[in-house]
């Protein structure tokens, strides 16, 4: 099968703007942390910040290796505008706030989780890359079979990252400031 790199530099281009999301999602979290009171929390946030730096960074390995991305954010934003959207307006209320109270954590965490949050769309982008790999590679000649275990393994976070999320929500729910003991 013929393929051209213009082929390749699509799929490669997918890596890199779901790659700046990531940042973005990173930097949403880290903020989030700075600005939660309960120690508990700010661990739980912290560590999904971390988790989605390393993301960004798989996934623009990713992008590298099948080919040369030359695609910036601003078209990337464009292009998935929804996510960025969401994840934009939710930064710019946490950079508005001294500190974020358990209404306004309940507020973010409802939105997160909706279908236009960062946390559903990426578990569900590399899900869809991880089994349509075969695909992918017959129609742009890009062999994503070496990358099966990295995108698993980012679906296992985002699955992660979402489930505490809605243990965080479900505690503020019922109404309980989350405690130092809380886990």
């Amino acid at each position: 099968m013929i393929t051209s790199v213009k082929d390749s530099a699509c799929v490669a281009e997918c890596f890199i703007c779901l790659s700046y999301l990531e940042e973005k999602t990173s930097q949403l979290f880290e903020e989030l942390s700075k600005k939660t009171k309960d120690a508990s929390i700010k661990t739980k946030f912290h560590r999904i910040s971390s988790d989605s730096k390393k993301h960004a960074t798989i996934l623009k390995k990713i992008a590298k290796a099948i080919g040369n991305p030359q695609v910036e954010q601003k078209e990337c934003r464009k292009n998935l505008s929804l996510i960025f959207k969401t994840i934009e307006t939710i930064s710019l209320d946490i950079s508005e706030k001294e500190e974020i109270t358990p209404e306004d954590l309940y507020g973010f965490i409802s939105t997160l989780e909706s279908p236009t949050g960062e946390e559903q769309f990426m578990s569900t982008q590399a899900k869809t890359f991880q089994f349509m790999s075969k695909q992918i590679s017959q129609l742009y000649g890009v062999d994503l079979d070496k990358y099966k275990k990295l995108l698993g393994k980012i679906v296992e976070d985002e699955e992660t990252h979402r489930q505490t999320l809605e243990e965080i929500k479900k505690r503020l729910q019922k109404g309980h400031e989350p405690t130092e003991n809380w886990t």
